[in-house]
């Protein structure tokens, strides 16, 4: 009778915890030194997953084939690269720390967000952990802390860099754009105007160019992917354009942001087409299966050829596949990820959230040009979480 019961509790309480264990992970993604609780939020997960999929017999992966398949392709391609690897040190340990971890988020996501109160409930909540974040660095730019500004006058919040600050609010600010074109009550349609107001404020801050552009090329496509009345666009604007004005009265801001008219004024962009020729030359040693899985390949290759210390990553994730894993590894990802947004792009009339996943996988492809965030890192889990929307609503 115990047992019994002990069981139902079980069942009863591990959707539950499935969820949480998932926001509980998203909410430690911007501190720097939370592995070890992003672990225990994950291992908790996945065991409740693990029990309830092999002892209460339920399965939470039935129906996701179609995306699973090229998710499957991806792997073997990482996989083969990783084997053949020039150090196998460092692809086993990329396999054990990056991928796996990520497989397993889509492996709980794919459980979690069936229904679509589970989905409401993380963006809300991932709009309010973008908040926290927002106000955390806001306040900390005003009273001048060390750990939120770094000495050239950036903003970083809780973050190591400036454009990892920049790139998740450039996410966020999305998700909260999407929840201010649907609102209909005009209280609350007030607070998400001052969300977006901060967070537009934090990504001028971070002096993030790369995140600015993502962010109003993947505004306009949400917009016209999404329902919207004139009112809201006029309010919209006018929210933009006050907080343009505001931010860009500061020289130093304006200036900074002027230079994406001419790129070639800032040594950034000379910076990193000379990494990604070298990128590409690198990558001709072994162009099909690349030269091993994991990031540290390319700052070791970077450090035998004596290159400078802004060699730590190829500055664009479709190069950094290409080095890494090759042409059949760059191709299978590509696939994966244009597969996955011609699903949302398929499927976006039909309910709200694939116009916003449409439009996340824009600006993530459009950061990716510069960076490599959204490949594995802290920002990779972002990427398969849509990854497992999308098989979660194309299959419903």
């Amino acid at each position: 009778m115990q047992s019994s019961r002990l069981s139902h509790d079980l069942k009863l309480w591990a959707p539950y915890v499935m969820e949480i264990s998932m926001l509980g992970y998203l909410f430690l993604i911007p501190l720097e030194h939370a592995s070890l609780g992003k672990n225990l939020f994950l291992g908790s997960g996945i065991l409740a997953w693990g029990l309830e999929h092999y002892f209460f017999k339920k399965d939470g992966l039935s129906g996701h084939r179609i995306l699973d398949k090229y998710i499957l392709i991806y792997i073997v391609a990482i996989l083969i690269s990783a084997y053949f690897s020039k150090d196998l040190l460092i692809s086993t340990r990329a396999l054990r720390g990056d991928i796996s971890k990520l497989l397993l988020v889509y492996i709980l996501a794919v459980r979690v967000y069936r229904e679509p109160a589970p989905i409401r409930r993380l963006f809300y909540t991932l709009v309010a952990f973008s908040a926290i974040v927002t106000v955390y660095s806001i306040t900390g730019y005003l009273l001048h802390w060390p750990s939120v500004v770094m000495p050239e006058g950036q903003v970083k919040g809780p973050f190591g860099y400036f454009n990892a600050c920049g790139h998740y609010l450039a996410y966020h600010f999305l998700i909260a754009l999407a929840f201010f074109i649907r609102e209909e009550h005009n209280k609350l349609k007030y607070l998400w105007s001052v969300i977006l107001s901060l967070q537009l404020v934090l990504i001028l801050l971070s002096q993030s160019r790369t995140a600015l552009v993502a962010v109003i090329i993947g505004a306009v496509s949400l917009l016209l992917l999404q329902p919207h009345n004139r009112k809201t666009l006029a309010t919209l604007s006018l929210i933009i354009l006050i907080t343009l004005g505001l931010g860009f009265s500061n020289g130093t801001l304006f200036n900074r942001f002027l230079t994406i008219l001419d790129p070639a004024t800032y040594k950034e962009v000379s910076n990193r087409t000379v990494i990604w020729r070298d990128t590409i030359k690198w990558s001709q040693d072994r162009p099909w299966i690349g030269n091993g899985y994991g990031g540290d390949l390319f700052s070791k290759t970077a450090q035998f050829y004596s290159k400078p210390k802004n060699y730590v990553h190829a500055h664009n994730t479709f190069l950094e596949i290409l080095f890494e894993s090759g042409i059949i590894g760059l191709s299978t990802y590509l696939i994966l990820f244009f597969r996955a947004a011609w699903y949302s792009y398929r499927l976006r009339s039909r309910t709200a959230i694939h116009p916003l996943l449409l439009s996340l996988f824009i600006l993530i492809f459009f950061l990716s040009l510069t960076e490599t965030i959204f490949l594995t890192g802290r920002f990779g889990v972002f990427l398969w979480v849509l990854f497992a929307l999308v098989a979660q609503k194309h299959t419903d």
